[in-house]
């Protein structure tokens, strides 16, 4: 099983997160940029948010350091945050 830990930001403060459980098809732990946009999106839809533009510099940077910022230049529709920052939660 796979944990995303997700942080909604306005400014510097800590607005809302939650803990995404998810388990890929193929039974491993390891995200390929695929599973990464499903899981962004999934994210998305159940914060009632706007889906961000993952570009493969965000999946790089979640791949060498376990998390991804978005920022609010990053999404095309209206998003009422400063940033979204996705890390693996461990335990």
């Amino acid at each position: 099983m796979i944990k995303l830990w997700v942080k909604l930001h306005k400014g510097e403060r800590l607005v809302k997160n939650i803990i995404h459980k998810f388990e890929l098809e193929d039974g491993t732990d390891y995200i390929n940029a695929d599973d990464f946009y499903k899981q962004i999106q999934k994210i998305c839809e159940g914060l009632d948010i706007a889906t961000p533009v993952v570009l493969s510099a965000h999946f790089n940077n979640f791949q060498l350091f376990n998390f991804c910022e978005f920022k609010k230049t990053d999404f095309v529709d209206e998003f009422k945050f400063t940033k979204m920052v996705v890390s693996i939660a461990r335990e």
